[in-house]
């Protein structure tokens, strides 16, 4: 049991190393290096947040990521880990991975590998690190712009400080925060998060956590966040004071650190000039801002400096050079499946070029439902690379408790299987012993039914024989008689008079016998003497189902024996056919039948249910109501139904007594 334990965990071990390196294949479509790109994504965010003092000052990001955190280290680490079954080095070698795959742009994996150390962290109760881990989701989240799920994670991120949670904690959730809200478009709420993030860094706790570089970097980048905000809402004078100062600030900057910052500042300068139509000034900055790209080799931003120009032109008039620069970069866009450049390329067309409108409002359609798929599918891609974490975890667990307890769970089961298995069989055999003795009862009471009826039926045809031999009797023989006796009174010179009277008996004879002949044929031969009693026990006999409970309620008032047979026979065939649509598509839990006095010459038959009802205007009727509407015309009546979907259905219909 021991070997398969170890065997079992080494398994699943190599298949998280394996699918680490399936993931770590898979980059983004889109992945530039550019400085603009890398300003505003999640790298820079965790370089601000966590590259504390344990660095030293002049060693670059990207180096210490490099030096610190070699892949084949950390995925070696990671494995030893596992195998070794030590919860608290697979949680930190977890996160390693992930800050790894986060700062190589391979979100997916990081994702994954966040959401283990989650996992784990929880399961070891380390708050602090499990803290420090939500935060790092929240930004990779905002990253791919999914930020109602980065909130969710910062809140959780939130509900573990401390009553005395330190300025630099403060600072980190409050900084994300703010990054969560712009993307969220709630911009007075990013502009209070940034503008709370800026005081924390004034803090005397902070400079246990950063230098004095690091904090400058810090309120460098809330001052970018301030402006973009304030150029959603279109306060572009005081994105522009901001702007200002901020420019100032690049300048003390390490050329490295100024070349993340300055393409960023300057194309945010551009946008804020061309929206208070200081186009002169908005030149100045392009030109400038479009030297420092191309320089840096900023592809991603270049695209964005051509956008510029293009709004530049079109505001100035010039449509020809505007739609030669959107043209260009459009084209580089779509050669790096740029779809958020393209989507902005669009929008502008859309606003200036009328010409074209049509064409673009369809190009702009598809990019956005493109950008829109691509958001859907990263949100499925997180959720199942969660949903895969958890599960691979779980295994895990299962595994590691399974020596302990699997002779004490197998037991409990052969025990509770036995006595489920025990439990079935009498429960099912008690069942078929209580439908035999059912079906036993109400076969029973079915053929003392047929057999009363039958009773009925053969009283009344002797009734209706010695009827029909009275009226043989006398009229048909009385008839012949004085036929017979008219023949043998005949003298030759009465001939003529005497056959007319001859055949007029006779033909009287032949009408009393066909029309005796055709009441015989056409008289059903339902006959019953106690007509209530018969309806009842068809009402009785609808509750075998155990869906719908029928009952029935007839008038004391009545006399239902007053009715004809023929009457009988098609109110009784009503009954069957309404009863047998309640219980297929009613689905009612309760039916009523009432026999409602009128008048001395006049009773009505309800039928109500309380089942799912319908629409009366838009049914479709089937053979079954046609069938009731025409037994109700035979006997001079006519169907009425009231039904609404969700309020049952009530048939009824009125009988005449005489």
């Amino acid at each position: 049991m021991i070997i398969f334990f170890v065997s079992c965990t080494n398994k699943v071990g190599n298949q998280l190393v394996t699918m680490t390196e399936k993931m770590a294949v898979g980059s983004n479509s889109f992945v530039l290096s550019d400085s603009l790109y890398r300003s505003e994504n999640s790298r820079l965010t965790k370089y601000l947040l966590t590259f504390s003092n344990h660095s030293e000052e002049g060693e670059d990001l990207f180096r210490f990521i490099k030096a610190k955190r070699e892949k084949n280290n950390l995925i070696k680490n990671y494995s030893e880990a596992l195998f070794l079954d030590d919860s608290v080095s697979v949680a930190s070698s977890s996160f390693a991975l992930g800050e790894y795959y986060q700062y190589n742009l391979v979100q997916d994996s990081s994702y994954y590998y966040y959401n283990k150390s989650v996992q784990y962290y929880k399961g070891i109760k380390n708050k602090e690190h499990l803290q420090r881990t939500y935060l790092s989701l929240s930004i990779l989240l905002c990253d791919r712009g999914i930020f109602q799920e980065a909130e969710l994670y910062l809140d959780n991120a939130i509900d573990l400080n401390n009553k005395q949670v330190n300025a630099y904690t403060s600072y980190a959730q409050t900084h994300v925060m703010g990054m969560v809200k712009m993307g969220l478009e709630e911009y007075d709420k990013a502009i209070e998060c940034f503008n709370q993030a800026n005081f924390l860094l004034d803090n005397v706790e902070i400079k246990d956590q950063y230098n004095d570089y690091q904090i400058a970097l810090n309120k460098l980048a809330i001052k970018n966040y301030l402006v973009r905000a304030y150029i959603s809402k279109h306060e572009y004078d005081i994105a522009d004071v901001i702007t200002n100062t901020a420019l100032i600030d690049v300048n003390f900057l390490k050329e490295e650190d100024k070349g993340l910052f300055l393409p960023l500042l300057l194309n945010k300068k551009v946008r804020v000039k061309l929206r208070t139509e200081k186009y002169k000034e908005a030149l100045g900055y392009i030109t400038n801002l479009l030297e420092v790209d191309k320089r840096l080799g900023n592809e991603y931003s270049l695209n964005l400096d051509y956008i510029l120009y293009a709004e530049y032109f079109f505001r100035t008039g010039d449509i020809n050079k505007a739609r030669q620069y959107v043209d260009k970069a459009l084209v580089s866009a779509r050669k790096y499946n740029d779809l958020l450049t393209q989507k902005k390329a669009l929008e502008l067309l859309l606003i200036y070029d009328k010409e074209n409108i049509k064409a673009n409002f369809y190009s702009y359609k598809e990019v956005n439902e493109r950008i829109n798929h691509s958001n859907n599918t990263v949100r499925s891609s997180f959720a199942k690379l969660k949903y895969e974490s958890d599960s691979l975890i779980t295994s895990i667990e299962l595994l590691k408790n399974q020596y302990f307890i699997i002779v004490t769970i197998s037991t409990t089961v052969v025990l509770v299987l036995l006595g489920v298995l025990i439990f079935i069989v009498f429960r099912n055999k008690a069942k078929e012993i209580n439908m035999v003795q059912m079906y036993q009862k109400d076969t029973e009471k079915y053929y003392d039914s047929i057999i009363h009826i039958q009773n009925k039926v053969n009283a009344v045809q002797e009734i209706e024989r010695k009827k029909f031999a009275k009226e043989l009797h006398d009229g048909v023989l009385n008839k012949l008689f004085v036929t017979r006796f008219s023949l043998q009174q005949l003298e030759k010179e009465d001939l003529q008079s005497a056959k007319d009277m001859l055949a007029n008996e006779v033909q009287e004879v032949e009408t009393f016998i066909r029309h005796s002949s055709q009441t015989l044929l056409n008289e059903d031969k339902f006959l019953v003497s106690d007509f209530k009693q018969l309806i009842e026990e068809l009402v009785m006999l609808q509750n075998r189902s155990k869906n719908t409970y029928f009952s029935c309620f007839v008038d004391a008032r009545l006399d239902l024996e007053i009715l004809s047979h023929r009457v009988k026979v098609n109110i009784y065939r009503i009954l069957q056919e309404a009863f047998q649509n309640v219980q297929k598509y009613a689905e009612a839990s309760a039916c009523v039948l009432e026999l409602v006095y009128v008048s001395e010459t006049t009773f009505t038959i309800v039928i109500n249910d309380n089942g799912k009802g319908f629409d009366v205007k838009t049914i479709k009727k089937g053979l079954g109501l046609k069938n009731m509407g025409d037994r109700l015309h035979a006997i001079n009546s006519k169907l009425a139904i009231d039904s609404k979907e969700g309020m049952g259905t009530v048939i009824s219909f009125d009988i005449l007594l005489i």
